[in-house]
């Protein structure tokens, strides 16, 4: 299947925790060793088909579904697993991965620093890495133009609010 397809013809991905399922670990047909101790486990069409370790969980990780990929955000590293053929792509954060945020037409990974944005395909847009220097944590979504976050410029405590244009990367 090819990205682009309509939407009533795509697959349906689905990150699920096992203690609820009826599913077990040994029943996802592929595996892909990102790390050691943690699992995320990701159905299709409601149908079991891969697991990702990665290294036990640090402070912020986290594991999300957008689009055709599963993003993993563990440490200073964010995986995009292509979910139609299972490329990995990794990408490094400044200090520490934080967060995801999403919209229909963009994702945004904030880290230690600032954000790197990336379009619907995942082709990265731009990065801004001088917004914080301990933090970057997103407040709400303005208009379709306009993001409102949270940068901690002196630690503990020192937080300053900022807008940024999610066109072009710059505080506004």
């Amino acid at each position: 299947m090819q990205r682009g397809d309509s939407t009533k013809d795509r697959m349906k991905y689905e990150l699920i925790n096992l203690e609820n399922s009826i599913f077990e670990s040994d029943d996802f047909e592929h595996e892909i060793k990102l790390g050691t101790g943690r699992f995320y486990y990701v159905l299709c069409d409601e149908q079991p088909y891969f697991k990702v370790e990665v290294d036990l969980k640090k402070l912020f990780d986290n594991a999300i579904i957008y689009n055709d990929f599963l993003l993993v955000g563990t440490f200073d590293t964010v995986y995009f697993i292509d979910l139609l053929d299972l490329r990995i792509t990794q990408i490094d954060v400044e200090m520490y991965f934080g967060y995801f945020v999403t919209t229909k037409d963009a994702l945004y990974v904030l880290d230690g620093e600032g954000i790197i944005a990336f379009d619907s395909r995942m082709n990265e847009m731009w990065r801004n890495h001088s917004l914080a220097i301990d933090g970057v944590i997103f407040n709400e979504m303005i208009n379709d133009e306009i993001m409102s976050v949270s940068c901690e410029m002196d630690p503990p405590g020192g937080w300053v609010d900022r807008k940024i244009n999610v066109k072009q990367g710059e505080v506004v």
